[in-house]
């Protein structure tokens, strides 16, 4: 299974903001977007999922048009996460994922038998069960997103967008968050991910696509795109690739920036 935007050109009040973007995420694979504020990162997850209209190019899945769907045909193939989530009452974590089965459940119809065997199967495969019957709002920030990432996935759906899935978490909860991520992966998803730390697309993804102006700027293997040179196109600043050997003896590698300043003595 595939997802392809070819050609998009999009934006708001006769403003383009994408000039002519192709990417395409396959099964089992995380794409990695990166690129400094008002690059068109989000303006992108919104075209692919029908929130504004595309003025030139398309986006396909399986070779069906997602720009020709519905609201509700295009949510069970693409299960949004949003960075943040702010609800205005202090609804349960069941309630909150229960949402996602909205495309579901009928108009004036209530949740099923098998809309709430969907809950549970999605809380056992993120193992956030102990969850479940408190408020949403009293939840930490990596708890609040794994609730975000269950909601999307009780839509059964093929390909997973995420904006900034680990914003605002602290460190800890961003390696959960993103080991997770890669579960999804490796389980049959297809992960469109957009992140501010080139660590991300070099240590979880697969692919990475670099995006600047409304341009795209690279997309490959991330090792061979997020480069020193293309680190200063994005956001220039210099920094530096080094490789690190972990204590499993595992080589990896990092970006860190030239402009560090060392600690007074």
């Amino acid at each position: 299974m595939k997802l392809e935007a070819t050609n998009i050109h999009c934006g708001y009040n006769n403003k383009i903001v994408l000039k002519g973007v192709d990417l395409s995420v396959s099964t089992g694979e995380i794409l990695c977007i990166l690129g400094p504020n008002g690059s068109g990162k989000s303006t992108l997850f919104k075209a692919i999922l029908g929130l504004i209209k595309v003025q030139e190019g398309r986006v396909m899945f399986n070779n069906q048009s997602l720009l020709k769907m519905s609201r509700s045909q295009v949510a069970r193939i693409i299960g949004y996460v949003p960075q943040t989530h702010d609800p205005p009452f202090p609804f349960k974590v069941t309630d909150v994922i229960l949402i996602g089965r909205t495309t579901y459940i009928g108009t004036f119809s209530s949740p099923s038998a098998e809309d709430y065997d969907a809950v549970e199967e999605v809380v056992a495969s993120l193992k956030i069960g102990h969850l479940c019957h408190k408020a949403y709002t009293q939840l930490s920030g990596g708890e609040r997103q794994l609730v975000l990432i269950a909601r999307a996935l009780v839509q059964n759906p093929k390909v997973l967008v995420m904006d900034e899935p680990t914003a605002s978490l602290d460190y800890g909860n961003q390696l959960m968050v993103l080991e997770h991520v890669q579960e999804l992966a490796a389980s049959g998803l297809a992960v469109i991910m957009i992140s501010h730390m080139p660590e991300h697309a070099l240590l979880y993804s697969n692919r990475a696509v670099l995006l600047k102006n409304g341009r795209i700027h690279g997309n490959g293997i991330p090792e061979e795109i997020v480069t020193e040179d293309n680190m200063k196109l994005l956001y220039g600043i210099d920094t530096t690739i080094a490789s690190v050997t972990l204590n499993s003896g595992q080589l990896i590698k990092v970006c860190v920036p030239e402009q560090v300043k060392s600690k007074r003595r």
